[in-house]
């Protein structure tokens, strides 16, 4: 009952929003969301695959959280709400993290519709910062994956993530950062991901990123994506993304907010 009620939610609400988006995808394509470049107490990791190089202050806690609406083929579609990443700052340069999801997905058609909803997998990890120079960044990311989820949304089976994420500054409002991920979930996935970020002005940034991933039989997935964020206040931001898939069919809108409680 539930479930069906939000997805009717979102094909009212949310859906509108992504057959928007579609529209000024080319328009985005020429600028680019992401990592905030300018000075402010919040950087996150929303809402983009890209992950920044900043590890939160010491002592501080961040939620992240956000709503995704994403259809994989024709009838399938589904809805992770909430999608939420829970950070704690050790230090200056290392801190630990927490990644949870609650999931809703919908098979089939209206005549032979079919829902599912659940937990997913909980993740545990860290990011340390490892390098800094006047334009350059790098940290480093692992996450372990434990089966913790409810059936239809579990691996049934331990696995790890992992990121080398790097950063540059190219100008005053202008940046870029790539991730380069191995995985391993009973198989070895290589992943990667490159943003282009532009600040607007002191509060809003937009940024593309295209990322995808190859697995061991050297299958590509390549997908694109492009979003706004907006820096409400100094510990609060608020984002927008859609995305879609270059060789594959997907689609997906989000919504995210963000808060940091500094100690």
């Amino acid at each position: 009952m539930y479930s069906t009620l939000l997805l009717h939610c979102a094909n009212k609400f949310i859906t509108p929003l992504f057959m928007l988006s579609n529209r000024f995808l080319l328009f985005l394509v020429f600028f680019g969301f992401g990592n905030c470049l300018n000075a402010q107490t919040i950087v996150t990791d929303r809402p983009c695959q890209t992950e920044a190089t900043n590890t939160i202050p010491k002592g501080s806690f961040q939620v992240e959280s956000g709503l995704i609406l994403q259809y994989d083929g024709s009838n399938d579609k589904s809805i992770v709400l909430p999608t939420s990443v829970l950070r704690y700052g050790i230090s200056n340069l290392f801190e630990l993290r927490m990644v949870h999801e609650y999931n809703i997905k919908s098979y089939g058609n209206d005549s032979s519709k079919k829902d599912n909803w659940g937990i997913g997998d909980l993740q545990l990890g860290a990011k340390l910062f490892i390098l800094e120079s006047d334009k350059t960044q790098i940290s480093f990311l692992s996450h372990l994956v434990l089966p913790t989820g409810n059936t239809n949304f579990t691996h049934d089976d331990y696995a790890v993530r992992n990121k080398l994420i790097i950063g540059h500054v190219l100008g005053e409002k202008v940046g870029v950062a790539y991730n380069l991920g191995y995985d391993y979930y009973n198989e070895s996935i290589f992943t990667y991901s490159f943003a282009l970020n532009l600040n607007l002005t002191k509060k809003l940034i937009i940024s593309i990123e295209p990322y995808g991933s190859f697995d061991e039989n050297e299958e590509h997935v390549s997908n694109f994506n492009t979003g706004l964020i907006y820096l409400a206040k100094n510990n609060l931001q608020l984002d927008f993304s859609f995305g879609l898939g270059m060789n594959n069919v997907m689609n997906y809108t989000s919504i995210g907010l963000s808060w940091n409680m500094p100690n």
